[in-house]
């Protein structure tokens, strides 16, 4: 009997562990951008560089990313988008934090 007690603890912390390496895969795929895309949206980049969009704002204004070749704009109506390149963009914030 005190080897079915085991062996059933055994799986239900088996099972547990299962179930929380399935969720924290689960948020990690919603917070990696798609590798297969070159051009990120402002909040896919801040996650992907580990800045907040006021923060890349900040960075636009002070010209640390190359036009055309870091970053490009969209514009959307009254409002403009940016686009960031996922290497070059993040080549420039290494390079504008050294």
């Amino acid at each position: 009997m005190t080897n079915f007690n085991t062996d059933h603890n055994a799986l239900a912390l088996l099972m547990a562990q299962v179930q929380q390496l399935q969720a924290d895969m689960q948020t990690l795929l919603k917070r990696t951008p798609n590798p297969d895309r070159v051009w990120l949206s402002s909040g896919d980049f801040g996650k992907l560089a580990g800045v907040s969009t006021a923060t890349l704002k900040a960075y636009r204004a002070a010209n640390t990313f190359r036009d055309e070749i870091s970053i490009k704009s969209k514009d959307r109506g009254k409002r403009k988008d940016w686009l960031y390149h996922r290497d070059h963009a993040l080549a420039d914030i290494r390079k504008a934090q050294s």
